[in-house]
């Protein structure tokens, strides 16, 4: 079995879609400045008129795009985060799937995108504040697998609610921070060595965290499955 290409483009989408997740990839691989509207339409095979038919700025579309990720993304983390297993059995998903996807694309690619939501976030957060809202939200919407997560765990039973939104937080700042490094270092193998280790530690729990494993099941036909939001 091999694994498809997370950041495939599926065929047969509307010329939105195309453009959409044609985006998607590009804005990853490089980053919003690096792209131009004239880039996405050679990408996408379609004319520069007809982009402006679906979306009114380069800014519109970036929107779409984090979207379109975050959806992907998001179908993984809900297959990560099932109720029917432990806390700590999904928390070993979580970092598996991670570093699958990292070190998936990094062999494909040659270089370690990182997260999309957290690159852009980086480079636009103080520049666009549309973009900045829309990767709060997402990072709202992460954050909140971890924080039900906690919620089944006995060690935080005590812990309010706020609180333990906030714990959740900082496990997201953390595995954010592990792929910010893993993307500097260019290097997947820094996701496998901290990102599990570190996730138990936040979260307190009593035992020591286990291997990552290159898991290419979770990723299965994600990409071509997932909507276009």
């Amino acid at each position: 079995m091999t694994i498809p290409q997370p950041d495939s483009i599926p065929e047969a989408l509307s010329t939105r879609d195309r453009l959409i997740a044609t985006a998607a990839d590009m804005l990853m691989q490089q980053s919003y400045g690096a792209v131009s509207v004239d880039d996405i339409c050679k990408a996408a095979d379609i004319k520069k008129g007809t982009f402006y038919h679906y979306f009114p700025s380069k800014t519109d579309l970036a929107l779409a795009a984090y979207a379109w990720k975050w959806s992907m993304f998001e179908s993984v983390l809900d297959k990560c985060f099932q109720r029917d297993v432990t806390p700590l059995e999904r928390l070993n998903r979580y970092a598996s799937a991670a570093y699958t996807y990292q070190r998936y694309n990094f062999e494909a690619e040659g270089k370690l995108c990182g997260c999309p939501h957290t690159s852009a976030a980086q480079e636009m957060g103080t520049q666009d504040e549309r973009i900045r809202e829309k990767i709060k939200e997402i990072y709202d919407l992460h954050a909140a697998y971890f924080d039900g997560c906690l919620a089944d765990m006995a060690e935080h039973a005590d812990l309010a609610p706020e609180q333990r939104r906030e714990l959740a937080g900082e496990m997201l700042s953390f595995s954010s921070g592990v792929m910010c490094q893993a993307k500097v270092m260019n290097d997947p193998e820094v996701i496998r060595q901290q990102m599990l280790t570190g996730l138990y530690r936040l979260a307190g729990a009593g035992q020591t965290a286990p291997s990552i494993e290159f898991d290419k099941t979770i990723w299965i036909n994600e990409a071509s499955q997932c909507g276009v939001k």
